[in-house]
């Protein structure tokens, strides 16, 4: 079974090989400490385009610094296990499941434990509170941007705590509970609505 921090990016075709090649980011430690610089991993599965069986694919790894990937190395990897990677893929392209729709989905049932554990109404007092840390961490990002009022903390260093403040709030509401089809209908609201006021639609309200 293959580690289930792996997650699907992107597949490739190349026409003039007749070859597609997928791609997806593992964790570093994947890598055995042979590259302790490294962020993450790459996974690049490629086979004959006609025929996208294990048996004919060719894996490679590479680590991966700063969004970049620089020493690719072929790997002998099992068929079944490459099987499963050819498959998580294809899952993917089927369902539009990203890498976030990913994490959830392999850490569902614990979530579910959570949720079970905590009960709804302490899971609504932690969804406030990092809503609370969701709106501080914006607002400090915002302060860095401005630039009017100095802070030691750098635009990097900002992004990743809102981007983290927000996965806490993420969790919080997929603990407590997300109706998709209703969410999706207020994104599409919405997103139409905001739209329209950005282009001055006087029509709008």
């Amino acid at each position: 079974m293959i580690d289930r921090r792996i997650y699907f990016e992107e597949s490739s075709e190349c026409p003039e090989a007749n070859t597609t090649t997928l791609y997806f980011i593992a964790p570093a430690d994947m890598l055995g400490g042979k590259y302790p610089e490294a962020e993450s991993m790459e996974i690049s599965v490629e086979f004959p385009t006609a025929y996208p069986e294990a048996r004919n694919a060719d894996v490679m790894f590479s680590p991966t610094k700063d969004g970049e990937d620089y020493d690719w190395f072929s790997v002998s990897m099992p068929l079944d296990e490459i099987e499963e990677l050819m498959r998580l893929a294809e899952r993917s392209n089927q369902t539009g499941c990203g890498a976030v729709e990913k994490a959830i989905a392999d850490w569902r049932p614990e979530l579910n434990r959570i949720a079970d554990k905590l009960g709804r109404a302490e899971l609504l007092a932690q969804l406030a509170e990092e809503a609370s840390e969701l709106s501080q961490a914006a607002l400090k990002l915002r302060r860095v941007l401005d630039g009017r009022n100095p802070t030691p903390v750098t635009e990097e260093s900002a992004v990743l705590h809102l981007q983290e403040e927000l996965t806490d709030v993420l969790l919080c509401a997929i603990t407590v509970g997300i109706d998709k089809a209703e969410v999706e209908r207020f994104i599409r609201a919405k997103s139409a609505r905001w739209s329209a006021r950005v282009e001055g639609d006087k029509d709008d309200v």
